[in-house]
């Protein structure tokens, strides 16, 4: 299945997030620009399943990590062999 985590609020979860099935979709914004929603480690993927089976699909800029007036902090992703990141300028999206 498909889960879409949207809104223009960050996200403030900061444990990992761990996409083994299915898609996520991120598309949080705030007047046509990201905000953050996946501030903490990034999982796609478990080896299982087939290539490309786990999916998350990024629509707006600046929602891996955390991006302040003065400072970034790019969270860590890691992408496994089941495992797919599509950004937006990709035709999957």
């Amino acid at each position: 299945g498909t889960l879409v985590l949207a809104g223009s609020n960050a996200n403030t979860l900061t444990g990992t997030v761990a996409v083994n099935e299915g898609t996520l979709v991120l598309a949080k914004s705030y007047n046509g620009f990201g905000v953050p929603a996946i501030v903490g480690p990034l999982t796609i993927g478990n080896d299982a399943g087939g290539q490309n089976s786990d999916i998350v699909k990024v629509l707006y800029s600046n929602e891996i990590g955390q991006f302040g007036p003065t400072a970034a902090v790019i969270s860590a992703v890691t992408v496994t062999s089941s495992g797919l990141l599509a950004w937006r300028i990709c035709a999957l999206v």
